[in-house]
């Protein structure tokens, strides 16, 4: 009984570590596209965040490559949403 218990009690860890990966995972997915949606990559607000942190021609290099590098992250993350959609390569039926 008490073997049984405790194989029991760490399927239920198991299960819920599991749910709390996936929250997690789900939350930044989340935060991510919600901070996103609020740029206004304008010439203008691009100048004025770039001035007012004072970034550096070797800042401003290495924002640009981040900014590639998150496109292309986002660019993959379309076309896996992609897939779930029905008629995508995901669709199950």
């Amino acid at each position: 009984m008490a073997v049984e218990l405790a194989k029991a009690k760490k399927e239920i860890q198991e299960f819920d570590a599991e749910s709390d990966r996936r929250h997690k995972i789900a939350g930044l997915f989340c935060k991510a596209f919600e901070r996103a949606v609020l740029l206004e990559p304008t010439e203008e607000n691009v100048r004025i965040w770039a001035e007012c942190t004072r970034m550096t021609p070797e800042e401003i290099a290495d924002s640009a490559k981040e900014a590639r590098e998150l496109a292309e992250v986002f660019a993959a993350i379309a076309g896996i949403l992609e897939t779930l959609l029905p008629g995508g390569d995901g669709d199950a039926g």
